[in-house]
Order: structure tokens, then sequence, then C-alpha cells
């Protein structure tokens, strides 16, 4: 169980919607809505650097501990911010589920 004094970090959780296409029938850039706003407890997790394409990238991994007894059904191709800074997103990678009231969100955000 956790304290509910630990969730002190606003964030919100934002679903991909339909992607459409354009006159040419190529997709349009994907819109991102609202889904879930709750609280959550930020846990720092890392990060690593790889290569890619011949060169390296770094990833800032982080994960959110949050309440899951009114949670709507997260899933891993969603993404999520945190309230109080909108311009850090990350894509949420793994969800892990600790017991029937608390699930872990890994996300992380190439840099």
């Amino acid at each position: 169980m956790i304290n509910a004094g630990q969730l002190d970090t606003p964030i919100t959780i934002e679903q991909n919607v339909t992607i459409t296409r354009n006159d040419r029938g190529e997709k349009d850039a994907p819109d991102w809505q609202d889904f879930h706003k709750t609280f959550a407890k930020r846990m720092k997790f890392g990060g690593i650097e790889q290569i890619e394409a011949d060169k390296v990238t770094a990833t800032r991994k982080v994960k959110y501990m949050i309440r899951r007894k009114f949670e709507p059904k997260i899933q891993e191709n969603m993404r999520l911010h945190e309230d109080v800074d909108d311009t850090e997103i990350y894509n949420i990678t793994n969800i892990q589920y600790l017991d029937r009231f608390v699930m872990i969100l890994t996300a992380e955000k190439k840099l």
C-alpha cells in the first residue's frame, strides 16, 4: 500500500488519437490528447547511452508509482508528462502491477 502523501507529482497520461491521412494518402503527424490525470510518486531510474545509426543516443528513464484503484486501462503506447513541466514528455515503456492498488509506470525520453 502506498501513502497518499507520497503521491506529490501531478502527471497527465496522454493517448494517441486516430491517425488521419492527407490528400496524398500519407499519415498526418500523430495527435495526442489527455487520457487521465493523477498524482504519482516520481522515482528516478537513471539513463543509458547507446549507439544508434552510428551516433551516440542518450535516454533518460523515470518511474512513476500511482494508485490504480480508479485508473483506466493505461497502455504502453501512451506517454506522460508532469503537469508542472509539460515540456518533458516521456513514452511509457513498461507497466508493472505491484498489487491491486499500486502500479509502476516506467517511461523514457531520448535526449
